[in-house]
């Protein structure tokens, strides 16, 4: 798997509100020893602000609906 598909995946889990751990657990699950490196997963977890202001305003939303 490309780094940019990784990528994409673990932004996907960032939407869901997991945390760097819990990613990576599910990522290992799936891929076993072809992903990427536990730091890796936390920094591409927490680099991003804009992704955790966009998963909390995604959480609101679903409250709202709700």
């Amino acid at each position: 798997m490309e780094k940019i598909e990784y990528r994409a995946v673990i932004r996907f889990f960032v939407l869901k509100v997991l945390k760097a751990k819990k990613i990576y657990e599910e990522l290992l699950e799936v891929y076993k020893e072809l992903l990427p490196l536990k730091s890796t997963v936390e920094f591409w977890t927490e680099d991003d602000p804009h992704q955790k202001s966009l998963s909390k305003f995604i959480i609101l939303l679903v409250k709202i609906q709700v």
